[in-house]
């Protein structure tokens, strides 16, 4: 693995690596943190290997459209202002 070659190693993928560990670390799938936390506990005197607990803090989603929140900006509350057309030479000489 990157280029480190253990002569008469049977399993190289281990080398870096938890003997427990199951998956693939190069798989997009995989979260960039892992699935498990290993650490040294003093109070045991040994290595513990914990689930991972991710938090994530409290999202409030606003269903509704981005730009609700902008009322001088909806069609209704937009001035409309009417400008005449032009008339054609047509129109004119009917009105002659």
């Amino acid at each position: 693995m990157f280029g480190v070659f253990f002569i008469n190693h049977p399993d190289l993928r281990r080398i870096l690596t938890d003997y427990g560990f199951e998956g693939h670390p190069f798989r997009k799938d995989f979260p960039l943190s892992g699935y498990t936390e290993c650490r040294y506990d003093d109070e045991l005197k040994r290595v513990v290997i914990e689930p991972l607990e991710m938090t994530q803090e409290f999202r409030k989603f606003d269903l509704q459209s981005s730009w609700e929140q902008f009322p001088n900006f909806r069609p209704e509350a937009l001035p409309v202002q009417e400008i005449p057309l032009p008339q054609t030479n047509e129109k004119q000489e009917q009105k002659k």
